[in-house]
């Protein structure tokens, strides 16, 4: 399969062991590393930093609709196994693959004139991969 031709994240999707998250409309992943000090009096007077510790922390936005689907509930504290990222459904490889998230953060809201929503933010715990876009 090929992606879907278009520019915007319209066709994005989500997955937790396997099962596809029903309404994720939106997912933002920021990767991070420590910025360790390795400057010396060799480098001239410039920072020459070293990474350290490597992190990946996702953001999910899920929009529900409780009229046509259960209530789906992550909540601060559960850990995720085998949490999976796509820019597209019919993406062969993942964006990112995270055998192990624990969710740090749950927000539930709902409003009289849109959906229940639940945004998400959720920690990688221990290695994980990731993929350019086309590849796969």
């Amino acid at each position: 399969m090929s992606a879907l031709n278009t520019i915007s994240g319209k066709y994005l999707v989500a997955t937790v062991n396997g099962a596809v998250i029903a309404g994720v409309q939106e997912w933002e992943v920021t990767e991070t590393a420590d910025r360790l000090d390795g400057t010396t009096g060799l480098d001239q007077g410039f920072e020459n930093d070293d990474l350290g510790v490597f992190s990946a922390e996702a953001r999910l936005t899920i929009v529900q609709n409780l009229a046509t689907g259960p209530y789906i509930e992550i909540a601060m504290g559960n850990v995720l196994s085998d949490v999976k990222l796509y820019r597209s459904v019919t993406d062969n490889q993942p964006a990112f693959i995270f055998p192990i998230m624990r969710v740090y953060e749950s927000k539930n809201g709902g409003r009289v004139k849109d959906r229940f929503t639940v945004n998400v933010t959720a920690r990688a715990a221990g290695p994980y991969t990731r993929s350019d876009p086309g590849s796969g």
